[in-house]
């Protein structure tokens, strides 16, 4: 397998991935795909046999998967084109330490409510790739001479987010956020587009279902579509840039899923500030004309650097990568996975022992 070319290699991750999208956009938008685990807290009643309990999400669940994969190929793409994974691995600290922080504030400012947006991180994220970048460069300088290539690394990380979002967006599903507008509000031309792939959501816990009052409403699957769209994005990127097209792929990635973001806004029904033309497709729109800006800027090596499978294979399955990616989706679990717009109790009871 680790000699195949990467057209068959492409393919068979799309087999892969096509029946688990299809799970999701059947099953994650159902009433029982919102709580992952409950846990007890500390305080309990006076009898001991009610406790108040924090329920752990199935939203954080797969955030943390995506994180966790999205990582995982990062390494990936950067060790099978020779970069050290000293360099690689704190230029993704970096970011991860800019846009995670981020999701949190930017959503409160724009939104003025507590919660998550995965929109405000990438745009902070995207606007702090090169000064992230020369940082990097100047940490990893310190510690000696450590190969880390400008435009690869950013090309890769541009990737990896795309197919993080691309599994992420199954998270919403399961929440019931970013959800699209009402099939019976759209126009003629979107009802036959959408109508056929539209979301049904049951659930009251749904955010759809307090936010909005449309669970059980057929709603435009823009999660769904974007699931798929980003994944055939990621598909061509990776496909891009290993056939020696890095400037391309760069644009493809940050360009290609800027303007969906931007474009998918006029689909949700999700409140998403005051304006019409909102803060988001702003965000989005700066993102994608960045990425041309970013090639241009991030030379290309004197000599074209020749991915290898096999090396990136060898390289990412060790016990410290997939350690590591491991406790980053630990860590994304704690900070995204509790409900604080939900709670629950838990009650116990006693059975009697039965006599002998």
């Amino acid at each position: 397998m680790m000699h195949l070319p990467i057209e068959v290699g492409l393919l068979l991750l799309c087999l892969i991935a096509w029946p688990i999208f299809r799970w999701g956009f059947r099953n994650l938008p159902g009433e029982g795909w919102q709580i992952a685990w409950v846990i007890p807290a500390r305080n309990p009643s006076g009898d001991g046999l009610s406790w108040p309990a924090v329920n752990i999400t199935f939203y954080g669940v797969i955030s943390a998967l995506a994180y966790a994969v999205a990582a995982f190929a990062y390494l990936f793409l950067m060790a099978a084109f020779g970069q050290s994974l000293v360099g690689a691995s704190v230029y993704a600290g970096i970011l991860l330490a800019i846009g995670v922080p981020a999701s949190k504030w930017v959503n409160r400012v724009v939104e003025g409510q507590a919660g998550h947006t995965i929109g405000g991180a990438v745009f902070t994220v995207i606007a702090s790739a090169l000064p992230a970048l020369w940082l990097t460069q100047w940490c990893v300088g310190l510690v000696g001479e450590v190969r880390l290539d400008g435009l690869i690394a950013v090309t890769c990380a541009s990737a990896s987010y795309v197919l993080g979002e691309s599994i992420g967006r199954l998270a919403c599903l399961s929440f019931g956020c970013c959800y699209g507008k009402p099939i019976s509000q759209c126009t003629s031309l979107q009802r036959a587009l959408y109508g056929p792939s539209a979301t049904v959501y049951r659930g009251r816990m749904k955010k759809i279902a307090y936010a909005s009052n449309l669970d059980g409403e057929p709603v435009v699957a823009v999660q769904s579509i974007a699931c798929v769209l980003l994944f055939a994005l990621f598909v061509v990127v990776v496909w891009l840039l290993w056939r020696g097209h890095a400037p391309f792929a760069l644009v493809a990635a940050i360009s290609g899923s800027q303007l969906w973001r931007a474009y998918s806004e006029t689909l949700r029904a999700d409140f998403r500030g005051r304006d019409g033309f909102t803060v988001y497709q702003g965000m989005a729109l700066i993102g994608a004309m960045l990425a041309p800006v970013y090639a241009w800027l991030l030379p290309s090596s004197a000599a074209p650097l020749v991915p290898q499978a096999a090396l990136g294979w060898k390289s990412v399955l060790t016990v410290e990568v997939l350690l590591a990616c491991q406790l980053l989706g630990l860590g994304i679990l704690a900070f995204m996975g509790r409900s604080y717009i939900t709670s629950a109790r838990l009650d116990f009871q006693l059975h009697a022992p039965k006599a002998d």
